[in-house]
């Protein structure tokens, strides 16, 4: 079992690479403002790659601040990760969730197949559906 944890951007689609990375850094630094340790990450979606930050949620409290910065971000959602390794999304707007999979390490011949990956370092990582799994 590892720890809780949550991933969110400041990115947007609207904003140029410039904008993105200032909103990145406006990002680190709410998260620190709040209290929240952070690590650097980059998000694959469709195709298009933004920067995120993982950030443990150990104490009561830590989720509903990612949820408050990435509202202030005007976020449409947050992925979250459970001790167990099952990942959602939550929507900020309306904090529906949808469960995505098990967040689990692939290698780049997986990751590259599908529609959504996360770089940490020189890892990989990605939600995996049960029909993903039995490829």
């Amino acid at each position: 079992m590892r720890d809780i944890f949550a991933f969110v951007s400041a990115a947007r689609p609207n904003q140029t690479p410039e904008g993105n990375r200032y909103r990145d850094h406006q990002l680190t630094h709410l998260l620190r403002e709040f209290g929240l340790p952070s690590r650097k990450a980059l998000g694959s979606y469709q195709g298009e790659h933004e920067d995120s930050r993982l950030v443990p949620l150990h104490y009561a409290g830590d989720l509903a601040k990612v949820r408050r910065i990435a509202r202030g971000l005007d976020q449409e959602s947050i992925l979250i990760v459970d001790d167990g390794d099952n990942a959602r999304l939550e929507f900020i707007a309306d904090g529906e969730t949808i469960d995505i999979g098990k967040w689990a390490r692939v290698d780049k011949s997986l990751a590259s197949s599908l529609e959504a990956w996360t770089q940490i370092g020189s890892a990989l990582y990605a939600c995996l559906t049960e029909e993903v799994k039995a490829a």
